[in-house]
């Protein structure tokens, strides 16, 4: 059954993983490889700021609690809290939905989804800290109540060193070019990292697309990025065989 097909740690290597980039980063640079130092942590939150809805002809500027407002003003400052004080981190509101969303009607409610990325857990802590402080702050600027509900959140992992390196020297025996990136995505090797050594390879996005139509990499790229794999695994496989062997 599934509950006994686990596998014992202990007798892994290690994961490698070849993904394409999915930012710009290699193809502006010029760079065939990437080599992943981390992967980011994710932090995720349902914001709902609360006003009150009233007729919007009739109700003076300076007399309505908008609960839009509180939300673009949020917006706005995420963007401020991020670029000021936590430089190399993220923070993104993908969603925003206002209640009850008429054209003559001011917003009693406005809900949003917030992501925060961090490559440390710490940072990340802080960040998440300040974000929802922020959030506070603008809720009684306005004149609103805000709640903020944590949806989720994904520890951020480095990659090891040892696999790095054999990353490295497969690259370099193949002759392409490499430089070490962060991962600004989520990958599967961030689950096994738990349970053994991981390592991942980039190979360039044109254009940095990803999760598009126009998502494309070149067919050389992926090409290299497989000999990489095959090359670093052997190696890493090589070493870890006992001398018996």
């Amino acid at each position: 059954g599934v509950l006994s097909a686990g596998r014992d740690p202990a007798s892994l290597v290690g994961y490698l993983e070849l993904h394409i980039e999915q930012g710009p980063v290699l193809e502006y640079a010029g760079i065939d490889i990437g080599i992943v130092t981390g992967i980011v942590g994710a932090s995720s939150f349902l914001l709902v700021f609360e006003g009150e809805a009233r007729h919007a002809g009739t109700t003076p500027m300076d007399a309505r609690r908008d609960a839009a407002l509180g939300a673009a003003a949020f917006v706005v400052g995420v963007r401020e809290v991020v670029t000021c004080d936590f430089p190399g981190c993220v923070a993104t509101v993908g969603d925003i939905a206002t209640e009850p969303g008429s054209f003559n009607v001011v917003p009693g409610r406005a809900r949003l989804r917030l992501e925060c990325r961090s490559l440390d857990g710490a940072q990340l802590d802080r960040l998440e800290e300040a974000l929802v402080g922020r959030a506070h702050a603008e809720a009684e600027a306005f004149g609103l109540d805000v709640a903020v509900e944590r949806v989720g959140r994904v520890e951020p992992v480095p990659t090891d060193p040892h696999v790095r390196g054999a990353l490295a020297v497969a690259a370099a025996a193949l002759g392409l070019s490499t430089m070490e990136l962060s991962s600004g995505a989520g990958h599967d090797a961030q689950s096994l990292a738990a349970a053994t050594p991981i390592g991942m390879v980039f190979v360039p996005s044109l254009g940095g697309v990803s999760h598009d139509p126009a998502e494309q990499t070149a067919w050389e790229d992926c090409l290299d990025g497989a000999n990489v794999l095959l090359h670093a695994a052997v190696e890493l496989a090589r070493a870890a065989r006992p001398p018996s062997l």
